[in-house]
């Protein structure tokens, strides 16, 4: 009797999964776990209605350019709308070396509307392709980085404008060691600065809130490997009245560039910098921002900050220097 009660309350059990099976999810499957058969709210999808579908996934448009396009070089400005691309055509062709990549066409994104065209000069040689920054544009300033052998150029997403050429700059003379001396290597958006590495002279900077961008040089640089390698650091200004100082590292090896930022938070600094200190090992940067001075201390051999004793905050800078050399690690 027991069992005949079983098998009837199982059965009955199945029917009733069966039913909750065929409202749900229209098929034979399995029917999902309980919260997902709760009512969608707001809150599921961001500001999405109860029960709305998640918006397709974002594709960038397809618009047709002309000629050959290198990898990378389609760029889409997605709040800009716009689409920008660096293609080789039969016009910037060369008879001898071929395909030379410096059309620039700017697209709407949306009806794919041609709406600039530019044939960028040719940089050292035609078959020096130009091409889209490693990382770039922001939704802040929206600038687009260019970058050829030897010059760079940024076009302003939200004017829709280029600039003119811009060469980078450095705070000593440099010497070429050879033809690839001063290739860019690396180009990137950092905040409101374009940040690039030119072979054999080293990182420099653009200030991107400047029309045309203006260049900025380091308040120091310290020289590693004579006529080739160069540490150097860079104060830019974060907010109104405050800096962040910038050391980066560029790896040769694997073409990447690390921007190293040496304060936890941008701090009110004192800008001013004999030029007699701007080449030594060791720099002294004086805050602001506190109920009195502090002192600073960046080793600029290691790219590193080094601590100071309470001892040596109210002596002259000769002397914290000389602690300093005393004191370095790495010699």
């Amino acid at each position: 009797m027991k069992s005949t009660i079983f098998c009837a309350f199982f059965a009955l059990s199945l029917s009733f999964q069966a039913c909750v099976t065929d409202t749900s999810t229209g098929s034979g499957s399995p029917s999902a776990p309980t919260t997902d058969t709760l009512p969608k709210t707001a809150t599921d999808h961001g500001d999405a209605p109860a029960e709305a579908p998640l918006p397709p996934s974002r594709r960038r448009p397809e618009c047709p350019v002309e000629g050959a396009v290198l990898e990378g070089n389609i760029f889409w400005a997605e709040p800009s709308n716009l689409l920008l691309a660096i293609a080789a055509t039969d016009e910037t062709r060369d008879p001898e070396l071929g395909e030379s990549h410096r059309v620039l066409e700017v697209f709407e994104a949306q009806s794919c509307d041609r709406i600039q065209k530019e044939i960028l000069p040719v940089d050292v040689s035609p078959d020096f392709p130009y091409t889209i920054a490693d990382r770039t544009y922001n939704k802040a300033n929206q600038i687009i980085g260019i970058k050829g052998y030897r010059t760079i150029y940024c076009y302003d997403a939200r004017a829709r404008k280029l600039s003119p050429p811009l060469q980078p700059r450095f705070l000593n003379e440099r010497f070429g060691e050879d033809a690839q001396s001063g290739m860019i290597r690396h180009l990137e958006v950092w905040e409101d600065y374009l940040i690039g590495y030119a072979q054999d002279m080293g990182v420099f900077v653009f200030d991107l809130t400047a029309t045309p961008p203006k260049s900025v040089l380091p308040a120091a640089e310290y020289e590693i490997v004579e006529g080739e390698v160069y540490n150097q650091l860079f104060l830019l200004r974060s907010g109104q009245e405050t800096w962040q100082a910038l050391l980066p590292d560029f790896d040769a090896e694997s073409g990447t560039l690390k921007i190293q930022t040496l304060f936890d938070q941008p701090k009110k600094l004192n800008t001013q910098m004999k030029k007699s200190f701007r080449n030594n090992r060791f720099i002294l940067l004086k805050t602001t921002d506190g109920e009195k001075p502090g002192i600073v201390a960046v080793d600029m051999k290691t790219r590193q900050p080094v601590p100071l004793p309470e001892t040596l905050t109210d002596k002259k800078n000769t002397e914290i220097i000389e602690w300093l050399k005393q004191n370095a690690r790495g010699e």
